[in-house]
């Protein structure tokens, strides 16, 4: 107290001096003493009690500890100080350089030539780059319940070691026969206590409604990074599925897009080494020919030699003449070789041939010259549709998915044989085996044998479901996605069945400043299906690869477009999820502004709900299951039929708010339900076998006929029939105009990741 006296006493007095102006420059000054804010001067009976209160505090680690150890190791210090001091003294101060010698010596140093730094290659930079996707979506991992793990966030007081998502490589491990549910791939096994409400204080009603699961039944996510090999029993071997005594692979197509450089892109299942299951597949079509035709000038003349001439003469070769033809495709053949050479095209052939052009009102069959050449060249510009030697042109603006269906008489999902067919090494694609061929000639129908018949393969379907919420008022986020899905559904057989608890997939991000309701722990550790994140981002990152893994066939959700595909592709754009993310079983080498779903089907039961049942007046999800499936309505019918939620309600579901587990479950109920009464809906309607059997029937995609495009659907069954009568089409009848095809070059050409 003294002590503190003094100290106000003295301030005061420098107040007092510098009012009257009697402190000069030095009094500014003052030396304060350091060991002042170092050390604390105690009484020893302080020092004493201070001991004391730290040896019941284990304070000081070890037992036995006594002062007189304490002086121990004091004397022990001081004399390894004096040793060190000793050994210093004899090597000289490094610091007697003057300023002057310091500075002079930065400018010889700066003036050396120095040895330029190795330049990276772009092989470098592209691995660094893929390195940095790769940590992308390790970034803001998942801390819900991974197969074999238990992770949850450190915000509620467990060990660090559970907030610390797993890499690929743990990722990928087999997990342990009889381990417990905490044991980490790549780990130990961590046996601490789990504090954390029991499960039965949560509402049994919602329990039951997420069934309990062993961790092993969970689909893992296996990293698909160059490093990692795939094993033996994953490779599908391609000459154990090669028909006997032939070289032909079978393959049921699914659906099929157009590629760069004129490719084709043909999706579908394969049959495995077992011969019972099927994998996806991707065949990229080469070479893949135009067809165009050319109509000849008939009134042209020419002489002996093959010259056309405009005098008619004795000795002139007409129409009607047997040198007429000759000499007609000899000039044809020389204007065409000048259009050839400008447009860079290096294989083209040309066929005299006899068709129809089909118009209002009859034809008869005339001369035309055919001419073939790759979809990888470009198309002839409308200043040469006429010449010398032709008037007209038709077939430039046919699409090569068209073309490609027509003329290998192909009529929507069927078995397709392969010739020649090998592995790829492109890496396009998602799909677990990559095929090329050399020709479109070498894809042809399945006739099938005695020995050949092969039953219509299971397909994959997914159904989605996206809940947004608010959490700025211009711009929604995603807060909950779920996902039931089905591995082995028969095309043939769409009865409706239920759908275990491990075939789904149910993810919910925390907001900001926000704490997980405390019987999240106990919930969880039974359930690795249902995951929580501590981001958007990192949720939407696992999520698209989880479906990647698991790799659907048919995605099916209640509008699809608008509050699935549009709402996750604008949220990963504005999150800058990894490029190589999409809905499609191409790789994107760039961002999209549309959903690109290449490779997959997509069903809206929304859409095809009115295309099947047009009298019905109400089409919501809610309304459609209740008449056609369960007969029975939903239990909370406010977040069943609500696509975003406020934050107040969301705000219920976190931290200390009254029943806020309940809050946060009736959510997830809701969610998942809407995804899985958007499957049995689809199962209910028979809406694949229907389509399936109308893209039979009149030979266009099976991805359009779901999308009910009847229109389209009656223009292939009208052009494969004129197709076999060898009609040509006549530009009235064209409906793919040259702005529609270019918009098609648009999004065909980023499919491919630059190399």
């Amino acid at each position: 107290m003294a002590k503190k006296a003094s100290s106000v006493s003295s301030a005061l007095s420098k107040i007092r001096n510098q009012r009257t102006g009697k402190t000069s420059a030095l009094d500014e000054y003052e030396v304060e003493d350091e060991n002042d804010r170092i050390y604390e001067v105690i009484t020893e009976e302080e020092y004493n009690e201070r001991n004391r209160k730290r040896r019941l505090d284990d304070f000081i680690e070890g037992g036995g500890f006594s002062e007189d150890e304490m002086d121990d190791d004091l004397d022990d210090i001081e004399d390894q100080v004096e040793r060190t001091s000793r050994r210093g003294s004899q090597k000289p101060h490094p610091s007697g350089k003057s300023i002057q010698q310091h500075f002079v010596e930065m400018a010889a140093s700066s003036t050396t030539y120095q040895p330029s730094k190795p330049v990276e290659n772009d092989a470098s930079m592209l691995k660094k780059l893929s390195n940095f996707e790769d940590e992308l979506d390790n970034d803001g991992g998942a801390y819900g319940s991974f197969p074999g793990q238990f992770s949850m966030p450190s915000q509620m007081g467990m060990q660090t070691q559970f907030g610390t998502p797993l890499m690929p490589t743990q990722l990928s491990m087999p997990l342990i026969p009889g381990a417990s549910f905490s044991h980490l791939p790549g780990r130990g096994i961590y046996s601490g206590p789990l504090d954390g409400v029991a499960e039965a204080e949560i509402d049994p009603s919602l329990i039951e409604s997420f069934g309990e699961v062993e961790s092993s039944q969970v689909e893992t996510m296996v990293s698909q990074s160059s490093d990692v090999q795939p094993s033996d029993e994953e490779v599908v071997n391609i000459d154990a599925i090669k028909t006997e005594n032939e070289s032909d692979i079978p393959l049921y197509l699914l659906d099929l897009c157009e590629g760069p450089a004129g490719n084709l892109h043909l999706f579908g299942r394969i049959l495995s080494n077992k011969g019972e299951n099927t994998e996806s597949c991707m065949v990229t079509v080469k070479n893949v020919m135009r067809c165009l035709f050319f109509k000849p000038r008939m009134e042209l003349m020419f002489t002996e030699t093959g010259e056309i001439t405009d005098m008619l003469v004795d000795g002139v070769v007409l129409k009607g003449n047997p040198l007429f033809e000759r000499h007609l495709m000899k000039n044809f053949y020389n204007e065409m070789e000048v259009l050839r050479k400008d447009y860079g095209i290096k294989k083209i052939m040309y066929k005299l041939v006899k068709r129809k052009l089909l118009k209002y009102g009859p034809s008869t069959e005339e001369l035309y010259i055919k001419v073939c050449y790759p979809y990888a060249f470009p198309q002839l510009g409308k200043h040469h549709f006429s010449g010398t030697c032709y008037s007209d042109v038709y077939g430039v603006n046919s699409p090569i998915t068209e073309l490609f269906l027509v003329k290998r008489k192909i009529k929507g999902p069927s078995w397709l044989r392969l010739r020649g067919a090998v592995v790829s090494s492109q890496n396009l694609s998602t799909c677990k085996v990559e095929l090329e061929v050399e020709s479109h000639k070498s894809v042809s129908l399945w006739v099938s044998k005695d020995s050949e018949e092969i039953a219509v393969p299971q397909i994959s379907i997914a159904a989605i479901s996206v809940k947004t919420c608010f959490v700025t008022p211009n711009q929604p986020e995603i807060f909950e996605i779920a996902m039931v899905y089905n591995k082995k559904c028969s095309i043939d057989d769409m009865s409706v069945k239920e759908v275990k608890s491990d075939n789904q997939f149910i993810g919910i991000r925390k907001l900001p400043s926000f704490q997980w309701p405390k019987e999240m722990k106990a919930f969880l550790s039974k359930r690795p299906y249902f995951r929580i994140y501590e981001q958007e981002r990192g949720m939407l990152a696992h999520f698209m690869k989880f479906l990647e893994t698991i790799d659907p066939d048919v995605v099916v959700s209640h509008d699809t477009h608008q509050l699935v595909l549009e709402t996750l592709l604008k949220r990963c754009n504005a999150l800058n999820i990894p490029l190589r993310v999409s809905f499609s079983r191409l790789k994107l080498g760039k961002k999209m502004t549309t959903p690109f779903t290449a490779g997959r089907l997509f069903c809206d039961t929304r859409m095809l709900t009115k295309e099947l049942y047009p009298g019905r007046g109400n089409y919501d999800l809610s309304a459609c299951v209740y008449d056609l499936v369960t007969k029975a309505p939903p239990k909370d019918s406010n977040f069943y039929t609500r696509n975003a939620f406020t934050m107040g309600e969301v705000k219920r579901c976190f931290g200390d708010a009254p029943d806020s587990m309940k809050n946060l479950l009736v959510m997830a109920q809701a969610n998942s339900k809407f995804a899985l009464d958007s499957f049995n809906l689809l199962l209910k309607i028979q809406a694949l076998p229907l389509t399936k059997e109308l893209t039979n029937i009149a030979g266009n995609t099976w991805n359009r006929s779901i999308q009910c495009a009847r229109s389209e659907r009656n223009d292939f069954l009208l052009m494969h029939e004129f197709h076999r009568h060898k009609y040509i089409l006549d530009h009235t009848f064209e409906k793919h105009s040259i702005s529609s095809k270019n918009a098609a070059d648009d999004w065909y050409h980023v499919t491919v990741p630059q190399q």
